[in-house]
């Protein structure tokens, strides 16, 4: 069982070549807005298909993140996520059975939402972050 999914565009080397263009800190901005428009295409889909069991699973704990590259200021990671824990000073949004709701347990079947969501919307998502980037 795969703990990440992702998606990867390879062969952009024109893109990249623009962003190192456009100087260092706008070419960042530019990639971290398209991908951040692009990750939201997947995080509202999760969370329509969400099960509604407390309430936390499906509006408070489904997160962007993001995260970078050490070495590649223009390799950007976005993670689509569901949080687990309490955070001190936070209200309650442990929602540690999302897995158990993904991928089944022994004891009742699989109900998955974020695979799903991913599969359905990553062409989407791309076709945004070529939008925002405006490569159409």
């Amino acid at each position: 069982m795969a703990d990440t999914l992702s998606v990867r565009v390879d062969g952009l080397k024109e893109l990249d070549r623009e962003l190192r263009g456009l100087g260092e800190k706008v070419a960042r901005r530019a990639l971290r807005s398209a991908l951040n428009t692009g990750a939201q295409v997947i995080k509202k889909d999760a969370i329509a298909r969400a099960p509604f069991l407390t309430g936390r699973l499906a509006k408070k704990s489904i997160y962007v993140k993001r995260t970078r590259e050490k070495g590649n200021k223009f390799k950007e990671v976005y993670i689509i996520g569901v949080r687990t824990g309490r955070r001190e000073g936070q209200k309650n949004r442990n929602a540690f059975y999302w897995f158990f709701s993904e991928f089944g347990t022994k004891f009742m079947a699989a109900k998955p939402f974020l695979v799903p969501a991913f599969e359905s919307k990553k062409n989407e998502a791309i076709e945004k972050f070529k939008v925002k980037l405006k490569l159409n």
